[in-house]
């Protein structure tokens, strides 16, 4: 009988095991049904981080988490406006991914190693940026596309990996649409 229980136990141990491995989601973020990856998020600030992207760079990628929430926010932003943009029939095409390209290499904004940064981390930035690039012009300026943005974010599905803190439609006063309710380790 009692090796019997311990069986039991041993078995009821592993199935919660197994259960707990089986909720870890592969995803940093869910934007009306389209997913965001932890996988892309994490080589995003990790080259960056290598890059030696410093303090004030639009990542703030000195603080991981804090960056990850950061390139993170900008692909949840990019999400929503690239399904606007398509219900309008307008484009992203790779003129504007290229201009992004260009204007983030010129200003510096990762750093003097921009260029150098892997083609796939390179797309995903570049392509996120053109996409708010196209949707500010769309919308005829910044003050047009603040408005559509609130309009968006407030409509939009977005489920958040909790990891990374909690969406909010609209943003704080310092501008995050990401916030946390304490300081990760990762953020000392």
């Amino acid at each position: 009988m009692k090796r019997a229980l311990t069986a039991l136990a041993g078995a009821v141990a592993l199935s919660f095991a197994a259960s707990a491995c089986g909720s870890i989601t592969p995803d940093a973020a869910v934007v009306n049904g389209h997913a965001i990856k932890v996988r892309d998020i994490e080589a995003d600030v990790s080259t960056l981080v290598d890059m030696g992207a410093q303090p004030g760079d639009p990542a703030a990628v000195t603080l991981p988490s804090a960056g990850m929430r950061r390139i993170l926010t900008v692909e949840i932003i990019a999400e929503v406006l690239r399904a606007d943009l398509v219900t309008k029939g307008v484009t992203v095409d790779a003129a504007a991914v290229q201009a992004a390209d260009s204007a983030l290499t010129a200003e510096g904004a990762f750093g003097p190693k921009w260029s150098t940064a892997p083609g796939d981390v390179r797309t995903r930035i570049n392509t996120a940026q053109a996409t708010i690039n196209v949707a500010t012009q769309a919308a005829g300026g910044d003050a047009g596309f603040n408005t559509l943005l609130s309009t968006l974010t407030s409509g939009a599905k977005i489920t958040i990996n909790p990891r990374y803190g909690t969406w909010n439609p609209e943003p704080s006063t310092s501008g995050e649409f990401i916030t946390t309710l304490a300081p990760r380790l990762t953020d000392r």
